[in-house]
């Protein structure tokens, strides 16, 4: 009769045969863990507390709105995150890592791709700690270099909220520098103006505009004669060339006349087909053939004769020379084309000249009415250039208020000292549940690997399964102490194979219900 097994017993005996899973998974787990704190155990952390204030002057004035749903700390923190958004040259960023005097400096170029500013963005964090204080934290390897970062961030983020407050400003400031600038040119231009006219310009005096009105009389009457001249070089050019086209560039001095030879085959060939017509009939091949050679030469003789060659007059050669009255009209023609360029050009000084003088005569009313202009624009310019920079220093004055008064809401707390990440009793923490953590997974996993295990190992299991009971239990084959029947010889050696044999019998799949099975021995 078989008796139960204790749950003890099946649970020590599911631990004994997956003990080394269970081991493995622990040691996999606390392994991680090691890891993880030996790795930590080379960062440092630095944090800046800032605290910040309402900008009493700014509320006063309605420029600034209070928020009721947003703290005063996550608007900074806001801010400060948008902030390291600004990588480029000269940026929030770039400024902030230049004053932070690094022995290595972190370089911001995408071209570069410097994993140290990767590791900056991914470390660098702000958060608020209350109403009115955040903080700016940088998980760093280099504890000296962490409170420089988080040192010239906090002082850079200073800055830029007075800046950010003065913009308006500075950049009012900025447009009137531009235009006291220019009126500082044009008042310059005006002055130098007075001066010259006062000291007596040449230009003004009563000799020099006689002067310049006889030179401009004198001019257009030379610019008249030109105009006339340039007119009949163009109708001598005209004539010239009407005559060119009348003349041909080549005179005939011996000509050779005689019949075409093309003419002569194809009265030949004409005269061939009349004599086969005499004796073959129209569509006789050689009549074909030869009305083929006619249509072919006659094509020829009309093209010449489109062409008016020669040949189709009777001209079989010709001896030419240059023509001299061709010769004659064509050089004539290219001084008249000389001539008309030259006047042209004489033309164009001319009207250069005279609207020079033009422009002089025109300039010259009363000396006193310039004066007077002349006075009066300077006046007008020195006065708004004064009113330009006095309201210029009135803006600088504003700008400097602002951003001092914005700057003042921003206060660090107390100093910045890196700490390691991670401290003694936190690796003591981590330790302890990373064996925990172990256990726990080793014997899920233990659970998991008896569940997928579908031996039948205990009676309990064969009663639930075959539905029969369980009326004695032998022991494994390698626990069976036999006698030995006759020594080791072929009794023995029965007795052994009939007891494995039962075994394989009971234990294979789909054999008929037994009384009996086999399990682990129960000493």
């Amino acid at each position: 009769m078989s008796h139960r097994n204790p749950v003890a017993l099946r649970i020590a005996d599911s631990f004994f045969r997956h003990r080394w899973l269970f081991l493995v998974s622990v040691l996999i787990v606390v392994g991680v863990t090691v890891a993880a704190i030996t790795t930590k155990s080379n960062t440092y952390t630095a944090t800046a507390l800032t605290q910040v204030s309402v900008d009493r002057v700014a509320v006063a004035l309605g420029e600034k709105k209070s928020n009721s749903w947003t703290s005063l700390a996550q608007e900074n923190v806001n801010h400060f995150q948008d902030l390291t958004n600004d990588d480029l040259p000269g940026g929030f960023l770039d400024n902030a890592l230049k004053e932070a005097h690094l022995a290595t400096p972190i370089s911001l170029e995408p071209a570069k791709a410097d994993p140290r500013y990767a590791a900056l963005r991914k470390n660098l964090s702000s958060s608020p700690q209350s109403d009115s204080t955040f903080a700016i934290t940088l998980v760093w390897d280099n504890p000296t270099e962490s409170e420089k970062i988080v040192q010239a961030l906090q002082n850079r983020y200073a800055e830029e909220v007075g800046l950010d407050k003065a913009a308006q400003s500075i950049k009012a400031g900025q447009f009137l520098d531009v235009q006291i600038a220019q009126y500082k040119a044009q008042m310059e231009r005006a002055e130098e103006a007075v001066i010259k006219y006062r000291s007596g310009d040449p230009a003004h005096l009563p000799d020099i505009q006689n002067s310049d009105i006889s030179q401009l009389a004198s001019l257009m009457a030379q610019r008249d004669n030109v105009k006339i001249a340039q007119q009949d070089s163009a109708l001598r050019v005209g004539a010239l060339e009407a005559r060119l086209k009348q003349i041909k560039p080549t005179s005939v001095i011996e000509r050779t006349s005689a019949e075409s030879p093309l003419l002569q085959k194809l009265n030949d060939a004409k005269v061939e087909r009349d004599r086969q017509l005499a004796d073959y009939y129209p569509n006789h091949p050689k009549v074909q053939q030869a009305n083929a050679v006619i249509a072919s030469l006659q094509s020829q003789w009309d093209a010449k004769l489109r062409n008016h060659t020669p040949e189709t007059r009777g001209i079989i050669g010709e001896k030419t020379q240059d023509n001299p009255e061709y010769i004659n009209i064509n050089q004539q023609l290219t001084d008249a084309r000389i001539t008309g360029e030259t006047q042209s050009s004489q033309l164009g000084n001319l009207n250069k000249t005279i609207a020079m003088y033009s422009a002089r005569v025109q300039r010259t009313p009363g000396i006193q009415r310039i004066l007077n202009a002349y006075t009066r624009d300077y006046s007008l310019l020195h006065d708004q250039y004064e009113k330009l920079r006095m309201k210029r220093e009135n803006v600088r004055i504003d700008g400097d208020l602002t951003r001092i008064s914005a700057r003042s809401t921003i206060t660090p707390l107390g100093y910045i000292n890196a700490q390691p990440t991670m401290g003694k009793v936190k690796k003591l923490t981590m330790l302890v549940g990373g064996i925990v953590l172990g256990l726990i997974i080793g014997g899920l996993l233990l659970v998991l690997s008896e569940w997928a295990d579908r031996s039948l190992r205990y009676p309990e299991d064969v009663e639930r399964l075959l539905g029969v009971p369980v009326l004695a239990l032998l022991p494994d084959s390698s626990d069976l102490n036999l006698p030995s029947v006759g020594g080791a010889g072929p009794a023995g050696r029965r007795i052994a194979g009939e007891t494995g044999g039962a075994k394989g019998a009971l234990g294979a799949s789909g054999a008929a219900p037994s009384p009996a099975m086999t399990s682990r021995a129960d000493s």
